[in-house]
């Protein structure tokens, strides 16, 4: 009776179901792990800082171009800001000559009606003045006695400028 409980012919070795799973579950717990490992996280890091520096390289391009606008904006103004201060200036200068022609005028019809009502040779006259710059018209007579003197030719010059 002993060959009865001995097997005659084992057969195949089965699977432990059991070792597999509990070794399928230690590789499932350590998968997470593997993006810890410098190789696997390291491509990631880089790839990551790559975009990050063509996005920098992508500001700075378009930070450059600005700031070229900007130069150009600036030059732009500054010479219209010097073009238009010209053109004050000038302007300022016009405003002057026509403040003084203007003064020159007045003070100029008002020493020839004063001129006007003189009655004597001897009145002093009151002289006139240059329209350019309002001085007084050098070798301006003193008295009408004294215009009397005077050639057509030089009094006529003079009083041009009146």
């Amino acid at each position: 009776m002993a060959a009865q409980n001995t097997p005659i012919n084992p057969g195949p070795q089965l699977p432990d179901f059991a070792e597999i799973t509990d070794h399928a579950n230690h590789v499932v717990e350590g998968l997470p792990l593997l993006q810890n490992l410098p190789v696997v996280d390291n491509g990631a890091q880089i790839l990551a800082s790559l975009e990050y520096d063509n996005h920098l390289n992508s500001v700075n391009r378009q930070l450059n171009g600005l700031n070229a606008r900007i130069g150009n904006v600036e030059t732009n103004l500054n010479y219209r800001i010097t073009a238009l201060d010209a053109r004050l200036d000038s302007l300022d200068t016009q405003f002057t000559n026509f403040g003084t022609r203007l003064q020159a005028s007045e003070t100029n019809a008002q020493a020839r009606l004063f001129n006007s009502h003189i009655s004597s040779r001897d009145t002093p006259l009151e002289p006139l003045v240059s329209a350019i710059d309002g001085t007084l018209i050098i070798g301006f007579p003193a008295t009408s006695g004294a215009l009397s003197g005077l050639s057509g030719t030089s009094s006529g010059s003079s009083m041009a400028t009146c």
